[in-house]
């Protein structure tokens, strides 16, 4: 037991498992405190986000009598949970006169299980002085929700093609539960398909069954042939070397610094790809190097960044089959932030011809060069405008390089 300064002391209503401080028992103890009665010490524990600070476990009444008082300090006990949830110990210890509320039990062994699944009913039920059926009972949509969410996650990686040790490694557990998992996957989507089949659009069965949508998509997409899917979609064929889309269809793939429209992907499918060919799609230089992370390849000075390409290419080479085409997606890279067109230097540019001389060096040639130009449509009016009057010649082109081994 220490004496810890009061301003030193804070109340984090994320473990807090009372609906709000009971004023007139603060007050009460307030009274007792000047007439010089002795309460047991505070409850405390490190604060994990703020250093030199404590967070309330035990005696929130108490701390908050002791302020009432002009008192600085409090005797306290600094906790080491170990691995107890805090909000669980914190309900554990809220005994005396005035026990938790039902209201305030049921809320706490939700807000336990959301912060620690892993947790049984009986463990929540020994902390917050309930059985294991009535703990069931306050969880069972937050159990069904974080199960759908399982499975749902399963039934994306298999669909995927991931094997089943990655998935196992990937949702920490172990291969036999996935290979038990994927038995009911075929259940899993048995009421989805018969909704689909009966006419159900994609949006419906998704609002109904809570599934993502491209997942109820590859459902209804599955069996179809390319023409069929294409037309599904909505989305219209290119039949010329110019593939240019307005934008990414967000049906399909996650918000990311250059991310790839689907359409595009698929039309590289469409037209060359076979079983096992490789799809890469590389970084920005430097445009996004931010966005990408420390360890990215994009936050590399341009003739290390040029050389991890050469070295993959070769690597690439080395270990694929004679047959193997692969689709390699960039653009031009100049620097003009902010600079005019006639003061841009070259040497801070990366061309598509550099990346073709390199491909070429380690065995690669191409067969197709298709332009895919980013959409400007995309672009502010107001940053146009700048650009316009700094004489900035900004960067829309993006080629799609099909290539082959020599």
């Amino acid at each position: 037991m220490i004496k810890i300064p009061l301003s030193d002391i804070i109340l984090d209503k994320t473990i807090y498992p009372r609906e709000k401080i009971d004023q007139k028992r603060v007050g009460i103890f307030t009274e007792n405190i000047r007439d010089g009665f002795t309460f047991d010490p505070i409850e405390v524990q490190s604060h994990p986000e703020k250093e030199g600070k404590y967070r309330i476990l035990d005696g929130v009444h108490r701390w908050s009598a002791y302020k009432a008082t002009g008192a600085t300090e409090a005797s306290a006990i600094i906790k080491h949970l170990d691995g107890t949830d805090p909000l669980l110990y914190a309900a554990m210890r809220a005994i005396g006169p005035r026990q938790l509320t039902e209201e305030e039990t049921k809320n706490t062994a939700r807000l336990v299980f959301q912060n620690n699944p892993a947790l049984t009913s009986a463990q929540i039920g020994k902390g917050i002085g309930r059985s294991r059926q009535t703990v069931d009972s306050y969880i069972a949509d937050l159990r069904a929700t974080i199960q759908l969410e399982l499975d749902l996650k399963l039934f994306r990686m298999y669909r995927l093609g991931i094997p089943q040790d990655r998935i196992a490694k990937r949702l920490g557990t172990i291969q036999r539960t996935i290979s038990n998992y994927l038995e009911k996957m075929p259940e899993l989507a048995y009421f989805l398909k018969a909704d689909l089949s009966k006419g159900f659009t994609v949006s419906h069965v998704v609002q109904k069954h809570c599934w993502t949508e491209p997942m109820v998509w590859s459902l209804a997409l599955e069996g179809k042939k390319d023409l069929e899917r294409f037309k599904q979609l909505n989305w219209g064929l290119r039949a010329w070397d110019q593939w240019d889309f307005n934008d990414c269809d967000h049906r399909f793939g996650d918000d990311w610094p250059g991310r790839i429209p689907a359409q595009l992907v698929a039309h590289i499918l469409y037209y060359f790809s076979r079983e096992g060919d490789l799809v890469f799609d590389p970084p920005y230089f430097s445009k996004k190097a931010e966005a990408y992370g420390k360890e990215s390849i994009s936050t590399l000075p341009k003739k290390e960044y040029l050389q991890f390409f050469k070295n993959f290419f070769t690597l690439m080479y080395q270990n694929t089959k004679k047959s193997t085409r692969f689709a390699f997606i960039n653009a031009d890279w100049r620097n003009f932030q902010n600079k005019s067109a006639i003061e841009e230097n070259r040497k801070d540019a990366i061309f598509l011809d550099q990346y073709l001389n390199l491909l070429n060096k380690t065995g690669w040639f191409h067969t197709h060069i298709i332009q895919s130009p980013l959409s400007s449509e995309r672009f502010h009016p107001g940053v146009v405008s700048a650009m316009q009057k700094k004489r900035i010649l900004g960067v829309t082109s993006r080629y799609v390089v099909i290539l082959e081994k020599e």
